[in-house]
């Protein structure tokens, strides 16, 4: 069960961002998240699931918000796909 609301989803213009210009796939707890990338994706992100997150140095933090979208990413590729 994922902890946001299941009407929250991407745009097509948000997947084609995380998807083709922010490669978020390609992320893992070990990648470097450039302050231009996470204020872009925070806006993605409080936008699309209605939150106030702010953005952080901290590094568990950054990972977090990676996770939850890569979690939008895949339910846009499922809605998508039926």
């Amino acid at each position: 069960m994922f902890p946001y609301n299941s009407k929250a989803k991407l745009t097509r213009d948000d997947y084609l961002f995380l998807k083709d210009d922010v490669k978020i796939d390609n992320y893992s707890q070990s990648s470097n998240l450039s302050r231009a990338t996470q204020r872009s994706m925070l806006e993605i992100y409080n936008r699309v699931l209605k939150r106030k997150k702010q953005f952080t140095s901290c590094s568990p933090c950054a990972w977090a918000l990676v996770s939850e979208l890569k979690k939008l990413t895949k339910d846009y590729e499922t809605l998508s796909s039926n």
